[in-house]
C-alpha cells in the first residue's frame, strides 16, 4: 500500500471516530454534496465520496464550500503568525482589486478574542472613547488601544502589514 493510502485509511479513520485531535490537520471533502468538513464533523459521508485536503484554500480551490454543520472556516488552529500566511493571498489581493475588500478568515480563536473583549470594561490600555450617538452613527461606543496595544493586535498589525503593504502599493 502507498504512503498516501496509509495516509488516507489514517484520516479516514480519524473522521469515522469524529476525532477533534486532526481538526485543522486535514479536511474531508464530499464530493456528493461539495462541501468541506472538519474530521470531528457530525455529518456522515460514505467513504467513496470523500477525498481529503490539507488545508482550507485547498478545498475551496478545488470548487467545495464550507460545511454549515461544522463550520470549518472558523476553526483557529496554530501560532498567529502560521494563520497569517495560511490566508490565500493572491485572492486576497484579487478581492481587494475587484471588491475593495477582503476576507481573510478568523485570524484569533475564541480564548485570544475573549481576553481582547475583557480588556473593555476597563479604561487603562485605551487612549480615547469615542461615542457613537454623539456623532450621529447609533447607539454605542469604541475605544482605541493606547501604544503599545495588546500583544495579539500588535502581532496582528506586523504580520498583516507585512501581506497588505504591497498590495496596496
Amino acid at each position: 500500500m502507498s504512503k498516501a493510502a496509509d495516509q488516507d485509511s489514517e484520516r479516514w479513520r480519524a473522521v469515522e471516530q469524529r476525532d477533534q485531535r486532526f481538526d485543522g490537520q486535514f479536511f474531508s471533502c464530499v464530493t456528493t454534496t461539495g462541501v468541506y468538513c472538519r474530521p470531528s464533523c457530525a455529518g456522515r459521508p460514505l467513504r467513496r465520496n470523500v477525498v481529503f485536503a490539507a488545508t482550507r484554500q485547498e478545498a475551496e480551490r478545488a470548487g467545495f464550500r464550507p460545511c454549515k454543520r461544522c463550520r470549518p472556516e472558523r476553526l483557529v488552529v496554530g501560532a498567529l503568525e502560521d494563520r497569517i500566511a495560511a490566508v490565500d493571498w493572491p485572492a486576497a489581493a484579487a478581492a481587494l482589486n475587484n471588491d475593495g475588500f477582503a476576507a481573510l478568515g478568523r485570524m484569533l480563536d475564541d480564548a485570544e478574542c475573549a481576553a481582547l473583549r475583557d480588556l473593555y470594561p476597563g479604561e487603562q490600555g485605551f487612549r480615547s472613547t469615542v461615542s457613537m450617538d454623539r456623532h450621529g452613527f447609533g447607539a454605542g461606543a469604541y475605544k482605541y488601544f493606547s501604544d503599545p496595544p495588546p500583544r495579539p493586535v500588535a502581532r496582528l498589525r506586523e504580520g498583516l502589514y507585512a501581506r497588505l503593504a504591497p498590495i496596496a502599493e
